[in-house]
């Protein structure tokens, strides 16, 4: 007679669960191509299969909604993955097609893609500290709006406070506001910019930050004032962070992606 070991005890139990990890990008440009610099190493150590779990948008703009014929779906590659996707349309191949599910384009999060894994492709035992690649409408334009910084009433109580940009280079540059810069157009020294006239509040301090911004042009952002409205722009990779005026983050308010991506190890 069986003993109740032997009849409820499975002596050949394995563990199946799979080895997974998850790579997370945000990027916080308006620009057609991105290199992202990894916050530690991502190490694969096995021949593994890449999935593309989720994928958000935030602030994509009114121009950009899916109702525009260029806009109905998004292009996505990563060089450092080997994508062998063909197509009937030479601007697909090799790419991650993800549908523009953004009707509206206004300041909104909206989820493309959510909790469906598609297979994107098996990568090689490697280590990666960066990930770079574009992303694009249909014609190859930038699928976001331009990062658009407001500066509303730079007035003096905004003395010192500052802004931190950081280009496509990694490189960083912090303006600050200084109520003592000389009352002269374009507002701004070094890396200090005005915040008021003779004791009044300036709506343009925007100008003299873009003077700043557009003096380095190592940096790779182009800066646009139009009365209170600065307007960055350029090749990827221009993150908007640090407080100014409202104490908001403007990272966070300006259009930016998120992906995520789920790693599996083979079996």
């Amino acid at each position: 007679m069986e003993s109740g070991f032997d009849m409820y005890m499975n002596s050949t139990y394995k563990n199946s669960r799979e080895n997974c990890q998850t790579l997370l990008l945000k990027d916080d440009a308006p620009g057609k191509t991105f290199n992202l610099i990894l916050s530690e190493p991502l190490i694969i150590d096995s021949l593994s299969d890449i999935y593309l779990d989720t994928f958000i948008t935030y602030s994509i703009g009114s121009d950009h909604k899916s109702t525009d014929p260029n806009k109905q779906y998004f292009m996505l590659d990563i060089d450092q993955f080997d994508l062998r996707g063909v197509s009937t349309n030479i601007k697909m191949n090799r790419k991650i097609i993800i549908p523009n599910e953004e009707a509206t384009g206004g300041k909104s999060i909206k989820v493309h893609k959510g909790k469906k894994m598609n297979f994107v492709c098996n990568i090689n035992p490697t280590k990666l500290t960066n990930i770079s690649g574009g992303i694009t409408d249909m014609n190859g334009d930038s699928i976001f709006q331009d990062t658009t910084l407001t500066i509303v009433n730079a007035g003096s109580s905004e003395n010192d406070q500052t802004l931190i940009f950081t280009g496509s280079n990694g490189k960083t540059l912090t303006v600050t506001a200084n109520d003592s810069i000389i009352n002269v157009s374009p507002f701004a020294i070094g890396p200090l910019f005005r915040v008021n006239s003779s004791g009044t509040a300036i709506n343009n301090a925007a100008e003299g930050i873009a003077f700043i911004l557009n003096s380095h042009t190592d940096l790779g952002i182009t800066a646009v004032a139009n009365n209170n409205i600065l307007t960055l722009s350029g090749t990827g990779g221009h993150p908007v962070t640090g407080s100014y005026i409202d104490a908001s983050n403007a990272t966070s308010n300006s259009p930016h992606f998120l992906a995520e991506f789920l790693i599996v190890n083979r079996k």
